[in-house]
């Protein structure tokens, strides 16, 4: 990476110098608050300690700690180290204006358990517009995700540690992405997976109000956010594995961080086995930074009332189904206990929608719109009643992807937008198709961060026609896609 004198940015810690590389400007590992570690583990972020002189920029920070078991649900491995030390943020931009410029920041999926920024690079979403690229680490895991304020009395710990990270990262977005060019009041927020699972619950987090313009989501599972009732109780159920009393938890602060891994390993596969198609790590109904579940709010109209871009993959479940095996509910016995809090109604429903119930071949397919579809499409009917709200659907699958069986399968669409397929889908001979379907998505995503519309032509998702853009190597609409099934999910709640 060149380093130049250009590159040199004053923050609100202090001054930063990044570098080029390829043609973009890179700014990497900026502190954005404290380290979450000692006395802040299991607190919410700390404001950053400002630093003397010129912080280097040019190397991403430390990865967040992932759950070993989970660590396949990523794009890739994290090429970073890992350490508690993580919440750090980097931008990317090209050439172009000095100011003024739309800015998408980026959350990372992986199941909440895993995940890195350094995984996301700016430069093939943005390729030569003049958009501003973020991305940013947040604590993930039990680190990040275990609610142990629902345990205790004495307000020493916080609840929803990940989405408090998220909030200090956008602040921080705030405050400093004028300085890199970027118009702080034109943020996108955009994720895939868990990332878009952030995205669809700071739509509903009061506090998140004013931190970006638009939101975009890919493949959200909208409805895995979990009562405080539900997230004792998992608390409890991993502090078991720690041999830790609830009267005790002072304690958790000193354990070794290896120790809480291992336990977050196996309460992962515990919870998945009891618990099929649930994400025993996620953000809770806490009364305090998230008041409501993300759904309920927004359709009560509490929703923060931005333009919304949502969708998924047609065949979500076959990654989960093949090769993820254990994180969807997939059989009969796993969409029973699935829909036992929305009752044996909307599940004779369902599966009269996909067959019957004798058609076990769609059970999974059942699964993994029970985690992925039918939240967006919730969502995306709640959030049109108050807002413009465009969905959409990838059909388009990797040469890969096609040749292993699993089509245009869940993260299909964010693993070619970031070009983590690219060298193989070369050998492949299937670069041509994958660059059109790309060019589509990418210039729908670049126009709505840049004023809200996109580049295809696009109704509005509303009621009367739910009109869906369909993404192959061209682009289709669709209204209404899969209406039977769509009407006998009304009712589905999911846990809870």
């Amino acid at each position: 990476m060149e380093i130049t004198k250009e590159s040199i940015v004053r923050t609100t810690g202090g001054l930063v110098q990044g570098g080029r590389e390829d043609g973009f400007e890179h700014w990497r590992g900026i502190p954005y608050a404290a380290p979450p570690v000692g006395p802040g583990r299991f607190r919410a972020p700390a404001p950053v300690k400002p630093w003397e002189g010129t912080l280097p920029a040019t190397q991403y920070g430390a990865a967040p700690w992932p759950t070993e078991f989970s660590r396949s649900l990523a794009l890739g491995t994290p090429r970073t180290t890992k350490s508690e030390d993580c919440l750090t943020v980097n931008v990317t931009r090209a050439a172009g204006p000095d100011a003024g410029r739309p800015v998408i920041v980026y959350l990372y999926g992986g199941g909440n358990r895993t995940g890195s920024a350094s995984l996301y690079p700016g430069a093939p979403l943005i390729g030569g517009s003049d958009a501003v690229f973020v991305t940013f680490n947040f604590r993930i895991g039990v680190l990040g995700f275990l609610d142990l304020a629902g345990l205790d009395a004495g307000g020493g710990f916080d609840s929803n540690l990940a989405l408090r990270d998220q909030l200090a990262a956008l602040t921080w977005v705030q405050q400093n992405i004028a300085a890199f060019g970027g118009d702080p009041g034109n943020v996108t927020i955009y994720g895939e997976s868990a990332g878009a699972l952030a995205v669809t619950t700071l739509l509903a987090v009061p506090a998140a109000a004013g931190l970006f313009a638009r939101a975009a989501a890919a493949s959200s599972p909208a409805f895995h956010v979990y009562s405080r009732e539900r997230s004792r109780a998992w608390a409890r159920r991993y502090l078991q594995l720690l041999d830790l009393d609830p009267a005790d938890l002072e304690d958790i602060r000193d354990m070794p961080v290896d120790r809480l891994l291992a336990a977050a390993t196996i309460f992962d596969k515990a919870t998945q086995r009891d618990d099929p198609g649930t994400i025993s790590v996620s953000y809770v109904v806490d009364g305090e930074l998230l008041r409501q579940s993300p759904i309920d709010a927004i359709r009560a109209g509490r929703g923060h009332r931005v333009p919304l871009l949502i969708g998924t993959c047609r065949d979500e479940h076959k990654i989960f189904q093949k090769i993820l095996k254990g994180e969807l509910a997939v059989n009969y016995d796993d969409l029973c206990r699935l829909f036992a809090r929305s009752g044996d109604d909307v599940l004779d429903r369902v599966l009269a929608a996909y067959g019957g119930p004798g058609d076990t071949a769609q059970h999974p397919r059942i699964g993994g719109d029970a985690a992925f579809w039918y939240p967006s499409v919730a969502l995306a009917e709640a959030h049109s009643a108050v807002a413009p709200t465009r969905m959409f659907r990838v059909d388009h699958a990797p040469r890969v992807f096609g040749l292993t069986g699993l089509g245009p399968t869940h993260g299909a669409d964010v693993a070619l937008l970031f070009g983590a397929l690219d060298k193989v889908e070369r050998w492949l001979g299937a670069a041509r198709r994958d660059r059109a379907f790309v060019d589509h998505l990418r210039a729908d995503l670049i126009a709505f961060a840049r004023h809200g519309e996109t580049a295809s032509e696009w109704p509005l998702y509303e009621p009367g026609r739910r009109t869906t853009l369909v993404y192959t190597q061209t682009t289709a609409l669709i209204d209404d896609p899969h209406a039977d099934r769509r009407a006998a999910w009304t009712g589905f709640i999911g846990y809870t």
